[in-house]
């Protein structure tokens, strides 16, 4: 038995109770709630789980709606700092150190030292760097957290990734050592499937550039193929849909960003969402509906499902011809997760692109595919 609590103030008060059943039916994501409880061990353990915010569309709303009056014009920046501050303590990075019965301390200790040692690294190439280069990559490292989180949210609470996805937040050794900033699970699309559960790693960004997309998209291909040691794993992972925790191997692992322009929109908008709950939903409740709004029809859900549908696309081309069983696998995985991503764009075709059909890293994502094709088939 699931039992679910709200803790919202439009949903205070609200418990209900459901019967869990094998296959997670998919009314599970209708309810607007935030915590998810569970028992463990005879215990109830709370596991924060953000609002769910779903706004009925029609061809007339196609269009992502006008900000509100009190609309303030951040900078990315100051969008960022807001979003980082007050996130980041409701969907906080899980602590690698939480699953130390399942890797062992040892295991736990070492990962650490390799984190703290990559860390340092990174700590002192920046300490080289002119001072205005070293503000500028410090400002550039906050908003791609806050970008990261905002997918994180909004994946999820606006169903951006759909209505069946739960989203996680990778440890910092999984976002730093492996690529991996979050996982997004989907329930299978049928019934029997091979792989009931489907993980999706994200790696977001904000970069642009055409030899960054093509690196980090090769480095996924050669997790998925095992090249020159790579593997699309996530150390620490505490499954939403199954029971699984600790080790996920052989996940599907793609890159979900937006050029920074468009990022900073997004961010500006996430910021004025958090300063209008900060003021008073009383006060703000036209301002806060207006922001739900915008981010429900927002033109970067469909960006984000044309990138990944475009990768999955490329791992299919470059999978045709293996037969070895790891390979088998994928093809599997990445066949149903196609259909799970067609799906969910059928149903959000009618939302706009408005400008970001342009969008630079969706470009540079579809122009690199054909080459990076070449290089691994």
């Amino acid at each position: 038995m699931v039992v679910i609590r709200a803790f919202y103030p439009e949903a205070q008060g609200a418990l209900m109770i459901i019967r869990e059943n094998k296959n997670r039916s998919h009314g599970f994501f209708l309810f607007l709630l935030l915590y998810h409880t569970r028992q463990e061990n005879g215990q109830f353990i709370d596991v924060k789980k953000p609002l769910r915010y779903n706004s009925p569309m029609t061809k007339e709303s196609r269009h992502m709606p006008e900000k509100p009056p009190h609309y303030e014009a951040y900078s990315a920046y100051e969008a960022a700092d807001i979003i980082i501050r007050t996130e980041e303590k409701r969907l906080p990075r899980p602590d690698m150190h939480a699953f130390r019965e399942i890797a062992g301390e040892e295991d736990i200790r070492k990962k650490e030292e390799r984190l703290q040692k990559t860390l340092e690294r990174i700590r002192q190439d920046e300490e080289r760097l002119d001072p205005i280069l070293r503000k500028r990559s410090f400002e550039q490292k906050k908003i791609s957290d806050a970008f990261e989180v905002t997918i994180i949210a909004h994946g999820e609470e606006s169903e951006w990734l759909g209505s069946n996805v739960f989203i996680t937040r990778t440890t910092e050794y999984d976002d730093v050592l492996n690529g991996v900033d979050a996982v997004a699970e989907f329930n299978a699309p049928h019934e029997g499937a091979e792989h009931p559960r489907l993980a999706l790693a994200i790696d977001a960004t904000t970069d642009q550039h055409y030899t960054t997309i093509e690196k980090k998209i090769k480095q996924n291909v050669e997790k998925i193929l095992s090249l020159k040691g790579r593997t699309a794993e996530v150390e620490y992972f505490e499954s939403q849909i199954t029971e699984e925790r600790g080790h996920l191997t052989h996940t599907v692992p793609i890159v979900l960003g937006l050029e920074y322009r468009h990022a900073k929109e997004i961010l500006t908008d996430y910021a004025n969402l958090i300063a209008f709950r900060e003021l008073g939903r009383d006060a703000h409740k036209d301002d806060i509906h207006a922001i739900r709004e915008r981010f429900a029809r927002h033109p970067a859900q469909r960006v984000f499902l044309k990138e990944a549908t475009a990768q999955l696309e490329l791992y299919q081309h470059i999978l045709k011809e293996k037969n070895d069983p790891v390979s088998v696998s994928y093809k599997e995985k990445i066949s149903d997760l196609q259909r799970i991503i067609h799906d969910i764009e059928k149903e959000k075709e009618e939302i706009s692109l408005e400008d970001l059909e342009d969008d630079a890293v969706l470009e540079t994502i579809i122009q690199a595919s054909p080459h990076i094709q070449k290089d691994y088939s």
